[in-house]
């Protein structure tokens, strides 16, 4: 591969031991994660070389709002299951299977309300950015810098603050209390 490198349709050279061209992916870039770090739009993703794949509209007409389950898990029957659910935040259709329906029974845990995309787009939500940021350790003393929480043991730069600085996905602005591991195993332990 070193002496006949793969040159794809854009003329980039693909030597032995580097990742395969973005050509041989199975998926399109708008079905992967990678979408979600970094959002592109469908001509930047083309351009870049990237697969695009537009989903295929489908409309199907619900027979039951969410607002409509029952509170509590006990008091739903296996009707549900056939059921098409209205989202209460995308307004799209969904259904509750009957392997899902089970474990939410078993474990005490209400329908949803909503559609799997709209959970997976909420639990998203609380991941940190892969973007990191040089911080210093908040801890200044007994308490860190922002008097949010106070030390349970002394630390090793008693009640100076402490010096440490590292790097982290905490953004800055973000309100966590973010200490050094020297800092944060004195609390831990």
């Amino acid at each position: 591969m070193n002496e006949m490198p793969y040159v794809d349709k854009q003329g980039r050279v693909h030597k032995y031991g580097e990742f395969f061209p973005i050509e041989f992916s199975l998926f399109a870039y708008n079905e992967t994660v990678a979408g979600d770090y970094f959002p592109l739009t469908k001509e930047e993703a083309e351009k870049l070389g990237y697969v695009w794949r537009d989903a295929e509209p489908r409309e199907y007409q619900t027979t039951m709002d969410a607002n409509d389950l029952p509170d509590r898990i006990g008091d739903a029957t296996e009707v549900v299951l056939k059921e098409v659910i209205r989202c209460l935040s995308c307004k799209r259709a969904y259904r509750i299977i009957l392997s899902e329906f089970n474990f939410l029974k078993a474990q005490s845990i209400p329908l949803p309300r909503i559609c799997s995309n709209c959970r997976y787009l909420r639990r998203f939500s609380f991941r940190n950015k892969p973007k990191y940021y040089e911080r210093k350790c908040q801890c200044a003393g007994n308490f860190s810098e922002r008097k949010t929480y106070q030390n349970r043991t002394a630390h090793f730069h008693r009640s100076e603050h402490c010096s440490n600085e590292f790097v982290t996905s905490y953004a800055p602005e973000r309100p966590e209390v973010i200490y050094c591991e020297v800092c944060y195993q004195a609390e831990a332990q």
